[in-house]
């Protein structure tokens, strides 16, 4: 379940830790079947990284990333992007979801997505 209400993204589903040299790119997609029990809601969806498992999400589209109403149909989303350079460190990376609505999303399904690291 991703609640509603919330200010910083969650990550929704299975995430996976990737080591990251100096100056490297994580690259990644992937698609989550989410929606809401009863009502409407709209959240922030795309791909997150966490700097070795501890801290807040980072979108890796920054304030470039989508917006999504759902309902109570239950609807792929898919998310990909790439990170800029990023600093040497082991990462969390995952689907993740930013559900500044009134409505929680609690009728959801898995997440499948690939992430790699790139120069």
């Amino acid at each position: 379940n991703i609640a509603s209400g919330a200010a910083a993204y969650v990550f929704a589903g299975p995430t996976v830790s990737v080591a990251v040299g100096a100056n490297q790119r994580i690259l990644g997609s992937a698609e989550a079947p989410l929606a809401t029990a009863a009502g409407t809601t709209t959240a922030d969806v795309g791909l997150c990284r966490q700097t070795a498992g501890a801290g807040a999400l980072t979108n890796f589209a920054d304030l470039n990333y989508s917006t999504v109403e759902f309902d109570t149909t239950r609807s792929a989303v898919p998310a990909a992007a790439s990170s800029g350079p990023l600093a040497a460190a082991n990462y969390t990376v995952g689907f993740c979801v930013r559900n500044g609505g009134a409505t929680a999303l609690t009728d959801n399904d898995w997440v499948n997505g690939w992430v790699i690291v790139t120069n």
